[in-house]
C-alpha cells in the first residue's frame, strides 16, 4: 500500500547516511509529491484543511501523517543538499527557492 509522510522522511534519512543519495532523494520526492498535494489542499480549501488540524487531536489514528510545517520545509532543504552532494548546484538553487515559496504557502495558510 502507499507509505505516508513519515515513512518516506526516514527512509530518506537513513539512505542519506548510508551515502545512497539516489535512493535517498527518491525517498524524498515521494514525500514531495505528498507535501505538494498538501499545497494543492491548502490553496484550494484552506477552511478544511485548518479544519483537518483540530480533528487530528479527536481521531489521530485513522490519519495519514502530515507533518509539521517545519518537515515540510526541511524537505526541499535535505533535497538541495543531496543535489550539492552529487555537485549539481543548479537543482539545489531550484529546491532552495522551493524552500521558501513552500515558507510562503505555509506562512498564508497560518495566517487564516
Amino acid at each position: 500500500g502507499k507509505k505516508d509522510l513519515l515513512y518516506y522522511f526516514e527512509l530518506g534519512e537513513l539512505e542519506r547516511l548510508r551515502r545512497r543519495y539516489d535512493d535517498s532523494r527518491k525517498a524524498w520526492m515521494e514525500a514531495d509529491a505528498q507535501v505538494r498535494a498538501w499545497e494543492g489542499a491548502a490553496a484550494a480549501n484552506p477552511e478544511k484543511l485548518v479544519g483537518s488540524v483540530t480533528s487530528v487531536f479527536i481521531n489521530d489514528k485513522t490519519r495519514p501523517y502530515q507533518g509539521h510545517d517545519y518537515e515540510k520545509v526541511m524537505l526541499t532543504t535535505r533535497l538541495a543538499l543531496d543535489h550539492l552532494a552529487h555537485g549539481d548546484f543548479d537543482t539545489a538553487r531550484v529546491d532552495i527557492k522551493r524552500t521558501h515559496e513552500r515558507e510562503a504557502v505555509i506562512a498564508t495558510l497560518r495566517r487564516r
